[in-house]
Formats: C-alpha cells, sequence, structure tokens
C-alpha cells in the first residue's frame, strides 16, 4: 500500500465504540479498540498516500448475528425480536436503521476519489443513531 502512495483501508464499527451502553458487553470496548487503532494506523501510514478511515454504522437489521442478538434480547425483556429492532430504530434521527446497502455505498463513497480528503475519522453510517 505505501509502495504505490494510493490506498484506503476501511474499518467498520458500532456506535457503541463511542458511547458504550448497556446489554453490549465486550462488544463496545471491541469497537472502540478498533477505532483507536485505526486513527493510529492512519497517522502512522497517512504520510506515504494511504487513507484509514473506520465506517460506524448502527444496527443493520440483516445482519445475521443482530438477529441472534434481537432474539435474546427479546427474550430477556419479555417482548418479540420485531419490537427489539423498532426499538432500536427509535432512537435514530432517522427512525430507522441503516440496511447492509446502504452502508456497502457509504463504503464505496469514503473509498472513492470523492473522499480524498477524508482520513483519521470515523464515517457515521447509522442513520443518525449517534449524533456527532
Amino acid at each position: 500500500m505505501q509502495k504505490q502512495r494510493s490506498c484506503v483501508v476501511i474499518g467498520l464499527t458500532a456506535n457503541t465504540g463511542r458511547f458504550p451502553q448497556a446489554e453490549t458487553g465486550g462488544f463496545s470496548v471491541g469497537c472502540g479498540a478498533i477505532e483507536t487503532l485505526l486513527k493510529q494506523l492512519a497517522v502512522e501510514v497517512g504520510p506515504s498516500g494511504v487513507r484509514v478511515v473506520c465506517l460506524r454504522t448502527g444496527a443493520t437489521p440483516e445482519n445475521p448475528v443482530l438477529q441472534e442478538v434481537y432474539q435474546r434480547l427479546a427474550e430477556v425483556r419479555g417482548t418479540t425480536k420485531e419490537a427489539v429492532e423498532r426499538a432500536e430504530a427509535e432512537h435514530t434521527a432517522m427512525k430507522r436503521s441503516p440496511r447492509m446497502a446502504e452502508v456497502a455505498n457509504a463504503a464505496v463513497l469514503v473509498a472513492s476519489d470523492y473522499a480524498s480528503a477524508i482520513t483519521v475519522t470515523p464515517v457515521n453510517a447509522s442513520c443518525g443513531g449517534l449524533v456527532d
């Protein structure tokens, strides 16, 4: 990457990397660690023309792991998986969760030359689940 003096490294984390929340356990810690690692990497390789961007998303409902988490939360809370999913979406500015296709589109954007000045920062693709 450094030899070609042009590359984009994209990491993926969740809102809990910035603001931990209950019932996320070590996931918040992991996301925070990844974000810090990406920032450090960005300042190390930036002079060589390599950009490093963290794509921070909200809960993407199509994610099978998240579906399992929603199911377990529903059981603990005495409700349905769908109710947990709706409640999660209500916490966003857009009152919906980002879809995987939208996250992929954001990744394409930050990897493109249109975002050539973006590095060392998380890009928020959470439908406003996190207000920066």
